[in-house]
């Protein structure tokens, strides 16, 4: 399948984007389905969106957990949706941290999809996700302030950026600034 993806790509011209979904009902996968149809409504000509899509309790089955791990090691996003749950079940977390155990730094982004009743729930499973994207070096994507608090990931990468310097701030911090011209102070001059 995935040489005719490879195929299909080279001959659209189309980016893939792989997407895996893990949801816990149907309500958390219908969120999904209208955010991927948006996404091939505003970019079909460009993006082709791979889904693979798995549900809570497909994980607790040994094989369905193995399939959705090899999923993984392909996906471009892994996307969390939840709905009725506030936490994550134990055997989604125990299947998440085997299936994120090794460092894929930068090769993947993490989600957390809440709906929108639900959002000031699910600390639990952001703090929770946010754990397994900073051991395995993934960018996070989560509730991004529950309570108006920010998560510990989205804290850390602020004062990452507010710190880091770059070759483009250097340049603008070095520029000279031209002298002022005190003789004119009008507006319309």
């Amino acid at each position: 399948m995935s040489a005719t993806l490879l195929n299909d790509e080279t001959l659209s011209g189309r980016e893939i984007l792989n997407l895996v979904v893990l949801y816990d009902d149907r309500a958390s996968r219908d969120h999904v389905l209208r955010i991927r149809d948006h996404l091939v409504e505003h970019f079909g000509s460009e993006l082709e969106v791979v889904c693979s899509w798995w549900k809570f309790d497909f994980l607790a089955e040994a094989s369905f957990a193995t399939a959705a791990a090899k999923e993984v090691d392909k996906a471009d996003v892994v996307l969390f949706s939840v709905h009725a749950a506030k936490t994550l079940p134990s055997h989604v977390q125990g299947w998440a941290e085997e299936a994120f155990s090794k460092s894929r730094q930068g090769q993947c982004l993490l989600a957390l999809l809440g709906g929108e009743d639900n959002e000031a729930e699910l600390r639990a499973a952001d703090d929770f996700l946010t754990s397994i994207a900073l051991r395995a070096g993934l960018d996070y994507l989560g509730v991004p302030a529950i309570g108006g608090v920010p998560s510990e990931l989205a804290r850390r990468s602020i004062a990452h950026r507010a710190f880091t310097r770059t070759a483009v701030m250097d340049d603008i911090l070095s520029q000279q600034k031209p002298p002022l011209n005190r003789t004119r102070w009008g507006i319309n001059e």
